[in-house]
């Protein structure tokens, strides 16, 4: 019998999300065990136990740092490690896991500033014989990856402009207020933190066509203007229509609810330190002069959505991933096609990356979502931020690693 590729899972926000997928996903349970789960905080340890139960991981350990999980699983027992965790953590933490010997999973962003990017760089060329695969969910989506083998197919021709969307629910919105998430040196921005993945889609898309050249990029914070006649906590509020409202219950039942500091999110959403950009759009140079324009927006009074619009010389490509619809149009031969995929805030995107990350292990083969592209998509994002605010046009070329 085939022996369960044994994981160790650092970070228990949306680390529990992917154990809890592990746990239940045909094919994963059956080659996969998630023999622990690290979080540094110990008054969480009861809750994630309760948690792991009820995902069936009885036997999952629950530690406080990742060295201490390293050394009380070897190799032979965990082969890989999934680092879940904020941002400004990711470079020790990818350092510790390559030199115990274990492969990596590294939720997106790369990193939360071109620092610790360039470290975790080096670190990865120490260890060619590693897998290490970015957590560029969307790649991994059976509907993106129609998107780009129609555009690699040649149909559309040259393609000469990408224009990308994305906005945020009102719940998801406050995470950029009210969680760690809204602080620029937490996460390194808006546009590295919550749209890499995006910005490493239009460099996915142009792959085989161009390279990224130069970034301009403009911003603001525009969406919560001050409102300080307005109470601290929401619950001494009479605002009762005002749909960023939070109560205790709400609070309770967030998706990553251990990862949160449940006081803070009590706390009026106009009444907050974040710093990072509530609406940004990025437009993006390639060699070959053509360009991708993206916008990101924490509120639009929808529901989570992308869209996309690909023109290209002989058609055009457009979709929305939240209802999986992919339209084709071709000029010359005057067709007109639609493809109906799984859809949603990550399509099947999830599943995807983490089967991809342990066939790639078993074969010895790179990854499609590598470090290489982490650094890009993170490298476009921090000149679009440094583009705000020097209002001009940034070269890529201006972001080095050091060897």
């Amino acid at each position: 019998m085939k022996m369960k590729h044994g994981i160790i899972i650092a970070g228990s926000g949306r680390g529990l999300y992917f154990a809890d997928l592990l746990a239940r996903t045909p094919g994963l349970k059956e080659s996969c065990s998630v023999k622990a789960v690290v979080d540094i905080r110990k008054e969480n340890h009861d809750a994630l136990r309760t948690r792991l139960n009820e995902s069936g991981l009885t036997e999952t350990k629950i530690l406080t740092t990742l060295p201490e999980a390293l050394e009380a699983l070897p190799c032979k027992e965990a082969q890989s490690v999934l680092i879940v965790t904020p941002n400004t953590t990711h470079a020790e933490l990818a350092e510790q896991s390559l030199r115990a010997g274990r492969h990596l999973l590294l939720e997106k962003p790369i990193a939360a500033d071109w620092a610790d990017a360039a470290r975790i760089q080096r670190a990865a060329a120490k260890f060619p014989d590693r897998i290490i695969q970015l957590g560029f969910t969307l790649r991994y989506s059976t509907f993106y990856r129609k998107v780009v083998s129609i555009v690699e197919s040649g149909m559309l021709g040259r393609v000469v402009m990408i224009r990308a969307n994305e906005r945020l629910s009102f719940t998801h919105s406050s995470a950029y207020r009210r969680g760690w998430r809204r602080h620029t040196a937490a996460t390194g921005g808006l546009m590295n933190e919550k749209c890499c993945h995006d910005l490493d889609l239009l460099n996915w898309i142009l792959k085989k066509q161009a390279a990224p050249r130069e970034v301009y990029s403009v911003g603001g914070n525009e969406l919560f203007p001050p409102h300080p006649e307005a109470p601290l906590k929401c619950t001494d509020c009479t605002d009762h229509a005002c749909v960023f409202r939070n109560h205790p219950e709400r609070i309770d039942s967030l998706r990553y609810g251990l990862a949160v500091d449940k006081e803070y999110y009590g706390n009026c959403i106009y009444h907050t330190d974040a710093d990072v950009m509530t609406n940004q759009s990025v437009t993006v140079r390639y060699d070959d002069n053509s360009q991708a324009v993206f916008t990101i927006i924490l509120y639009a009074g929808t529901d989570e959505q992308r869209d996309f619009m690909i023109h290209g010389t002989n058609g055009l490509l457009s979709g929305d991933l939240k209802y999986g619809r992919i339209e084709l149009k071709l000029f010359r031969e005057n067709t007109h096609e639609i493809f109906e995929l799984p859809g949603g805030m990550h399509g099947d995107g999830d599943i995807g990356i983490l089967s991809d990350f342990f066939a790639c292990i078993e074969n010895g083969r790179q990854p499609d979502a590598t470090v290489e592209d982490g650094i890009l998509a993170s490298k476009i994002a921090f000149a679009a931020n440094l583009s705000v605010r020097e209002e001009r046009v940034v070269r890529l070329d201006e972001f080095k690693v050091q060897a």
